[in-house]
């Protein structure tokens, strides 16, 4: 999907995809469903998040983006979103997972 964000509507479309992504869930529901020690591919996930917005950090300021308190607000606002949305996908993905276990067997005497 290719949104354009050189004016307002673009970013108001933008910002209305995230808040769809977030209302897929609740941070107490992800909390409980991934629990307190999520495997090594929860970590992955979040490292290879962080990388990314650092990455992305790096070329916008090769491209003029100026490091000001607002800029590294918004930056931060944004990383937040994307570690919420991984959680939330990581949490549903385990749901999706419980869901679709096949019934135990009953026991055959």
């Amino acid at each position: 999907m290719k949104h354009k964000v050189n004016n307002q509507t673009g970013l108001r479309e933008l910002e209305a995809d995230v808040q769809g992504a977030l209302q897929l869930l609740d941070q107490e529901t992800a909390d409980a469903i991934v629990g307190e020690e999520p495997g090594p591919e929860y970590g992955a996930l979040i490292r290879g998040t962080q990388a990314v917005m650092g990455m992305l950090s790096g070329v916008l300021q090769q491209f003029g983006l100026r490091r000001n308190p607002a800029a590294l607000r918004r930056q931060a606002q944004a990383l937040t979103m994307l570690l919420t949305i991984v959680h939330y996908a990581y949490a549903l993905g385990i749901r999706r997972g419980r869901e679709d276990l096949p019934e135990a067997a009953p026991d055959v005497e």
